[in-house]
C-alpha cells in the first residue's frame, strides 16, 4: 500500500539514532573525513615540486570585511536598473562605504541584493540615478563625502553595475546630489552641494559616462548649504537650481543658462533662525508653475515660496508643524487620491513622517504622522508609484535601523501617542490630578500610590514631560484612594485632599509656599471612604469637604471654619446597603445653593440631595437608570447649552455612559444611554471640548478592553462615539484627566493603568496608514558564521562564500591577483532562515561549484547553482524536518551512483538526515 507518508520522505531519508548510537555514527562519519583528508594530503606532499628553501609562515594585515559594520543608509534613489517594468532601489550606505542594490520582483520580493564598495572612508552620503552614457540602462552616482569624490556605477545591461569610477571633487565635500540636462546636449548632469565650504558645483557630462570637473558657484559666506533641488523656475526651458542654505537662514536660486553656466539671482529670506535644511519643486497651487517648498531645521516648520510665473515668488508663507521637531527633509507626492500635490516631512529625531495633504492652493489639511519603529532614524525619502496604482508611494532610507521600508496605500485616522511614566510596583494608581504645584510654569501631575500608602508629585519640565518629585506618605495601610485640590485655609496656596480607604479617613496636606506640602492632617470618615469633592457648602466663601463611604452608604459633611480645620461634621444617609462610589457638586436647582449628585451601587443609580445653603441638605432624591449592577463615577455639567447642569454617570457592567438632563429645578426627568461597546466596563467620566468646537464631548475608561472612548457632543442631547483610542493590553486605564501640557491650544489625555503601576500622557494626532509596506535589510552586523572557498568564476582565483547568520544571506567575495578580494555579492536566503553553515560542492555535474547553505531557524538546506560565470541561480530550499537545527553537512556519493548525495547532522532533533542525489539539472 502506498502512504501520503511515503512521499513526503521520498526526498530526505531521515535517520532517528537513539542516543546510545550517536557516537558509532559520528565515528564512522569522522573516519571517512579523516581518511579523505589524509589522502589529500598524501597526494599534494607527493606531487607538489620540492623547494630547496625552507618555508617561512608569514602574515600581514588585509582590509576588514565591511560586513561587520552597520550600514547606516543615508539616501535612495529609485530606477529600473534591470529592464522588468520594475522598480528597484539604491541605497548609499554611509556606515559600510558602500552601495547596496536591491532588484525587485512585482510583489517587492528581493530577486538580487549586490554591494558595491565606494571605497574606504567615502561615507556616501547621497546617491542619484540617471542614463549617464545613453546606453538605455540607468546608473548609479554617489556623493563620496569622505573621500572628496563622486563615485559613478555603470550599469553592465543586466542591472548589475561595473567597478566604481571615480571623478574628484578636488578638495570640496560633496553632500547632496541632484541630475538634470543643464546644457540641453541630451546627456545627464550634475549638481552637487559641496558642504563646508559655501559653494555647489556643476559637473557637466562628457557623453561616455564620464563628468567634467566641477563649475564652483558660492552660495554666500557661512552659508553652508544642505540640499538643492532642480527645475525649470521661470519657464524659459533651462533649468534652475534652488539651494537651502542653512547657516544664512534664505535658499538661493540660480538661474540657468542654455551653456550650462548659472546665474546667481534671487536670495530669499526663511525666517531668522530658520535653518533651511531642505528644498524642493512641486506646483502647489496648480497654476503650472514650480514653486518652493523649504523645512526648516531650527523652527519646527516648513515654508512656501509661491512662484509668481515668472522665476520670482512672493514672501514665504509659513506652515508651523511642531516647534519641538527638528525637520530634517523633504518631498512632494499624490499621496492621497484628490490629485493636489501633498508634502512629506522627514522628522528623523524623533522617527516620524509627517504628511500635509494639499488642498491644490498652496493651502494644506491637517498634519498626518506616520510614527516609524523606534530608533529607525528616518533619514531620505524617495516618493515613486511603486506598486502602479497612480498613488504615490514612499521609499524611506532608515539610517538607525539598517534598513529600506516601502509604504504604499496611504490612509489616515485619528490617534493617540503615549508616553508612560512608572508610580511604582504594584501600585495601583486611581487617581491623578493635574496643577501647576510650584509656580514654574509647567504643569505637574499628582498620582497616587493606592498599594503603597502615599502620594506622589510629577513636576512638568516643560513640553508636556515630567520627572518623578516630591513623595508624601499617607499612613500605613492607609490605601489612598482619590485625591482633590483647593485652598482650604485662605492663604492662596493650593491644599490637597487626600481620600485614605484603608484607614477609614481624610488626609489634609496644607500647601508651603513653593509647591511642597506639610505633614498630613488626618480626619475620621465612615467605613471605606472612596471618594470627595470640594465646594461651599454653607456659603461662608470657605471650601468644605464632602466625602462619600462605600461600606457604611453614607456621605460626610466637613464644614470648614475658615482656617482650614473641619471640626463641624455632618453625616447624611444614602440608603441600607446603598454602597455610594463617586459624589460631585453644583448647583442643579439654580438657587444659588451648592447640591451633591451621589451614584450608588445598590439600587444602580444616583441620588441627588438639594442643598439648603447652611450645610445641610433635603432627602436624597433616587434617578433609576438601566444601569445593570451598579454607577461608578458622576460629573456635572450643561452639555445642552441649556443653562441648566446635567449630569453624567458611567454603569460599568452595562457598557454605557447615561446622562440625565436637568431642567433647572433639581429634577432629571429623562436620561440618556450612550453604548460605550460590548464588555468595555466604562469607570471613570470626564467632560471637556475634546475637539475645539466649542462643544462640551465625554470622554470615560474602559478597564477590560484598555480604551480611552469619547462621545463628540454637539450640544443638543446627542452624542456620537467618534474615537476610541487603545492603552495597551493589560493597562486596565482608570482614572482619567485632561489638561494642555505643551501649550500647544490641544488637550492632552492623562490616565492611570491600574494594572502596570504607570500613568499615561496620550495625545492626540492623525496617524498616517499604510495598508502595503516592505521591509529590507541594508546591512547591520550580519555575525558570518561559516565560510567555505572554490573558484566561482573559473579565473584560476580563490574565492569565498560567507555564511552571516544575522543577515540571513549568503556573501561572495571574489578572489583578485593581488590577494585582495571584490566586494561582496549579497545573495539573501530568506527572512529569519539563520544560515549558519556552508560548503562549496559541484551538485550537478557542470564542472562548476555550487554553494549548499544551511539554514538553522528556518531548518532548511539551501542549494545555490553556479550559472558558470561567477552569477548563481535562485537557490532551491529543501526541508530538514521540523525543529532539526541543521548544523553540518558534507557532501559525497554514498549510494555509488554518480550523483552527490548529502548528510546532515541535526542539532536539536539528535539526528542526522541523507538527501539521496538525483539528477539536479
Amino acid at each position: 500500500m502506498h502512504h501520503a507518508k511515503d512521499d513526503e520522505n521520498s526526498d530526505i531519508l531521515k535517520i532517528e539514532v537513539a542516543k546510545k548510537n550517536n557516537l558509532r555514527s559520528w565515528i564512522l562519519v569522522g573516519l571517512l573525513v579523516s581518511i579523505s583528508l589524509i589522502i589529500g594530503v598524501l597526494v599534494v606532499c607527493f606531487t607538489v615540486p620540492k623547494q630547496d628553501h625552507t618555508c617561512q609562515f608569514k602574515f600581514r594585515q588585509t582590509m576588514k570585511s565591511s560586513v561587520v559594520h552597520s550600514s547606516q543608509p543615508r539616501s535612495i534613489a529609485v530606477g529600473d536598473f534591470n529592464k522588468d517594468q520594475q522598480l528597484d532601489i539604491a541605497a548609499a550606505n554611509s556606515g559600510t562605504n558602500a552601495i547596496v542594490v536591491f532588484n525587485l520582483d512585482t510583489n517587492g520580493t528581493i530577486l538580487t541584493e549586490q554591494t558595491y564598495a565606494t571605497g574606504a572612508g567615502s561615507r556616501p552620503c547621497s546617491v542619484v540615478v540617471s542614463d549617464f552614457n545613453q546606453d538605455g540602462y540607468v546608473d548609479i552616482a554617489v556623493a563620496n563625502n569622505g573621500t572628496n569624490s563622486i563615485g559613478l556605477f555603470i550599469n553592465n545591461g543586466s542591472g548589475s553595475f561595473l567597478p566604481q569610477q571615480v571623478l574628484s571633487t578636488s578638495s570640496f565635500h560633496p553632500s547632496f546630489l541632484a541630475t538634470g540636462d543643464f546644457n540641453h546636449d541630451n546627456y545627464s548632469d550634475i549638481a552637487a552641494v559641496y558642504y563646508g565650504t559655501d559653494n555647489i558645483g556643476i559637473h557637466l557630462a562628457n557623453y561616455d559616462g564620464t563628468f567634467q570637473n566641477g563649475l564652483v558657484y558660492s552660495t554666500g559666506y557661512d552659508s553652508f548649504p544642505h540640499s538643492l533641488a532642480v527645475g525649470d523656475l521661470n519657464q524659459d526651458n533651462q533649468l534652475d537650481i534652488t539651494v537651502a542654505n542653512y547657516g544664512t537662514n534664505n535658499i538661493g536660486i540660480f538661474m540657468g543658462q542654455d551653456n550650462g553656466i548659472f546665474i546667481n539671482k534671487y536670495i530669499y529670506t526663511t525666517a531668522p533662525n530658520s535653518h533651511p535644511i531642505s528644498v524642493t519643486l512641486g506646483d502647489v497651487n496648480q497654476d503650472n508653475h514650480l514653486d518652493i517648498l523649504v523645512c526648516h531645521y531650527g523652527l519646527g516648520s516648513i515654508g512656501i515660496f509661491v512662484n509668481r510665473g515668472d522665476g520670482t515668488f512672493a514672501s514665504q508663507i509659513r506652515y508651523p508643524i511642531d516647534s519641538q521637531y527638528r525637520l530634517q527633509l523633504i518631498t512632494v507626492g499624490y499621496i492621497n487620491t484628490d490629485q493636489y500635490l501633498d508634502v512629506v516631512i522627514v522628522d528623523s529625531e524623533n522617527d516620524r513622517i509627517h504628511i500635509l495633504p494639499g488642498y491644490g492652493n498652496a493651502s494644506f489639511g491637517a498634519l498626518t504622522t506616520y510614527d516609524s519603529v523606534s530608533g529607525s532614524n528616518p533619514s531620505f525619502i524617495a516618493v515613486v508609484d511603486f506598486d502602479k496604482d497612480n498613488r504615490s508611494d514612499l521609499v524611506v532610507a532608515n539610517y538607525g535601523k539598517n534598513s529600506i521600508d516601502i509604504l504604499c496605500d496611504y490612509s489616515s485616522k485619528p490617534s493617540v501617542r503615549q508616553t508612560t511614566y512608572f508610580i511604582g510596583s504594584d501600585s495601583r494608581p486611581s487617581s491623578v490630578v493635574i496643577h501647576d504645584f510650584n509656580k514654574d510654569g509647567q504643569l505637574d501631575a499628582l498620582v497616587d500610590n493606592f498599594n503603597n500608602d502615599y502620594v506622589v508629585i510629577f513636576d512638568g519640565i516643560g513640553k508636556g514631560k515630567f520627572v518623578q518629585g516630591d513623595v508624601y506618605p499617607t499612613g500605613m495601610g492607609s490605601s489612598p484612594q482619590y485625591m482633590c485640590l483647593g485652598d482650604l485655609n485662605a492663604d492662596n496656596r493650593t491644599d490637597m485632599v487626600v481620600v485614605n480607604l484603608g484607614s477609614n479617613s481624610l488626609g489634609i496636606f496644607f500647601g508651603n509656599e513653593d509647591g511642597t506640602f506639610q505633614s498630613m492632617k488626618s480626619y475620621s470618615t465612615g467605613t471605606q471612604p472612596w471618594f470627595a469633592a470640594l465646594g461651599d457648602l454653607d456659603n461662608d466663601t470657605y471650601l468644605d469637604i464632602v466625602a462619600v463611604n462605600l461600606l457604611s452608604s453614607s456621605i460626610n459633611i466637613f464644614l470648614n471654619d475658615g482656617s482650614g480645620n473641619f471640626s463641624r461634621q455632618k453625616t447624611f444617609s444614602t440608603g441600607t446597603a446603598s454602597e455610594p462610589t463617586a459624589v460631585t457638586i453644583g448647583d442643579l436647582s439654580n438657587d444659588g445653593y451648592l447640591d451633591l449628585a451621589v451614584t450608588l451601587t445598590t439600587p444602580a443609580s444616583i441620588g441627588v440631595f438639594l442643598g439648603l445653603g447652611n450645610g445641610s441638605f433635603g432627602d436624597m432624591i433616587i434617578y433609576s437608570a438601566d444601569c445593570g449592577e451598579f454607577s461608578f463615577m458622576v460629573v456635572f455639567a450643561d452639555l445642552n447649552r441649556d443653562r441648566h447642569l446635567d449630569i453624567v454617570i458611567t454603569c460599568p457592567t452595562k457598557d454605557r455612559v447615561f446622562v440625565y438632563f436637568g431642567i433647572g429645578d433639581g429634577t432629571f426627568p429623562s436620561a440618556i444611554g450612550f453604548f460605550t461597546g460590548s464588555n468595555t466596563f466604562p469607570y471613570y467620566v470626564y467632560i471637556n471640548d475634546f475637539n475645539n468646537d466649542q462643544h462640551l464631548d465625554i470622554a470615560t475608561t474602559c478597564a477590560t478592553t484598555n480604551e480611552l472612548v469619547i462621545f463628540y457632543g454637539d450640544s443638543t442631547e446627542n452624542f456620537i462615539l467618534a474615537r476610541r483610542y487603545l492603552t495597551g493590553n493589560g493597562s486596565s486605564p482608570y482614572a482619567l484627566t485632561t489638561a494642555d501640557l505643551n501649550h500647544d491650544e490641544h488637550l492632552e489625555y492623562v490616565v492611570t493603568y491600574w494594572s502596570t503601576g504607570y500613568f499615561a500622557v496620550l495625545t492626540e494626532y492623525d496617524a498616517a496608514e499604510f495598508s502595503n509596506q516592505f521591509s529590507y535589510n541594508t546591512g547591520s552586523a550580519p555575525h558570518p558564521y561559516s565560510l567555505a572557498t572554490g573558484d566561482f568564476n573559473d579565473d584560476n582565483q580563490t574565492d569565498v562564500v560567507v555564511a552571516n547568520s544575522d543577515a540571513d544571506s549568503i556573501n561572495i567575495l571574489f578572489g583578485l591577483n593581488n590577494g585582495m578580494f571584490s566586494t561582496p555579492i549579497i545573495y539573501s536566503t530568506g527572512t529569519d532562515s539563520s544560515p549558519q553553515y556552508v560548503i562549496t560542492g559541484d551538485v550537478d555535474k557542470d564542472n562548476h561549484l555550487d554553494i549548499i547553505s544551511l539554514n538553522a531557524k528556518e531548518n532548511t538546506m539551501s542549494i545555490i547553482m553556479n550559472n558558470g560565470n561567477g552569477s548563481f541561480a535562485q537557490q532551491k530550499k529543501y526541508t530538514t524536518g521540523s525543529d532539526s537545527f541543521p548544523s553540518s553537512i558534507v557532501m559525497g556519493d554514498l549510494n555509488n551512483d554518480n550523483r552527490n548525495d548529502f548528510v546532515i547532522a541535526n542539532k536539536e532533533s539528535d539526528s542526522i538526515g541523507f538527501f539521496i542525489g538525483f539528477d539536479y539539472t
